[in-house]
């Protein structure tokens, strides 16, 4: 990730003694009023880059394939949702164009040949590469989509005299449920082999398995 904007924010609540409503409350009903807070921090990344490696784009240029590289989700024939990072009709023709062909087949092809756009092997009737870079480029760099995560927090202190107070806290990571999807190149040879199947999440997945989560925490200071 090239970019990174960060945010965060500490927002006292004007509820109670001291503050712009309820100043002059009584003791019972500043423990109930006062004394909030709401607290956050956000966070929005550029997407990771990926390379597609040594390939020829057939139908489209690397400008179209940045455009169209982002997050598409379908069901399978079960019903159950996949998410890839290409168009399923580029993914399609492309693995007919990678492993459809065919030796013993007049027309080169085990089957119809691909067509449209697509992402083809360097190799071509015009060009037998001999070299890596010879009929394709070395590289096709694209950066995945952008992604976004906001934490909040809503903290309440009872403050007991003598220094003591006791500070009770609510937290809430990735408070929208955000997804944030590792981007693959793909290029397998079925539609499993395209697809995204990793999510951001701390390194084992023990504080924070990527979705959204709750904790709740008691502090007594003095």
């Amino acid at each position: 990730m090239d970019h990174a904007i960060k945010l965060g924010w500490i927002y006292e609540l004007p509820f109670g003694r001291g503050r712009t409503w309820g100043s002059g409350v009584p003791a019972w009903l500043n423990h109930v009023i006062g004394d909030w807070e709401w607290d956050g921090t956000g966070m929005l990344q550029s997407g990771a880059i990926v390379d597609f490696g040594n390939y020829r784009l057939v139908g489209m240029t690397d400008k179209d394939l940045q455009k169209m590289f982002k997050i598409y989700k379908r069901k399978d024939a079960q019903g159950v949702e996949r998410v890839y990072m290409l168009p399923e009709d580029v993914i399609q023709q492309s693995i007919i164009a990678l492993y459809g062909a065919s030796a013993t087949s007049p027309t080169g092809w085990a089957g119809p040949a691909p067509s449209g756009r697509y992402i083809a092997r360097p190799d071509s009737p015009e060009c037998v590469q001999a070299y890596p870079g010879q009929c394709a480029p070395l590289h096709h760099f694209v950066r995945g989509p952008w992604s976004a995560s906001f934490d909040i927090a809503f903290v309440k202190r009872f403050l007991l005299g003598k220094g003591m107070r006791v500070e009770a806290r609510m937290e809430i990571y990735n408070v929208f449920d955000a997804i944030g999807f590792a981007p693959v190149a793909g290029l397998g040879s079925t539609m499993s082999g395209w697809e995204v199947t990793q999510a951001s999440s701390d390194v084992n997945g023990s504080q924070w398995p990527g979705g959204r989560m709750t904790q709740f925490g008691l502090r007594f200071s003095w």
